[in-house]
């Protein structure tokens, strides 16, 4: 993660999330842009 830019020493940054895990939208991605199948994806 990198740091928090800028930094106050009143309300200092802090990351509340880091995004969805490696993968997460893999299908979302494979079906729904790239309109292959459950067999295409296994191959």
């Amino acid at each position: 993660m990198q740091g928090i830019v800028p930094k106050f020493s009143k309300t200092p940054g802090q990351v509340k999330w880091a995004g969805a895990p490696l993968g997460w939208h893999n299908n979302e991605i494979y079906k729904g842009l790239l309109n292959l199948s459950d067999e295409d994806i296994n191959e």
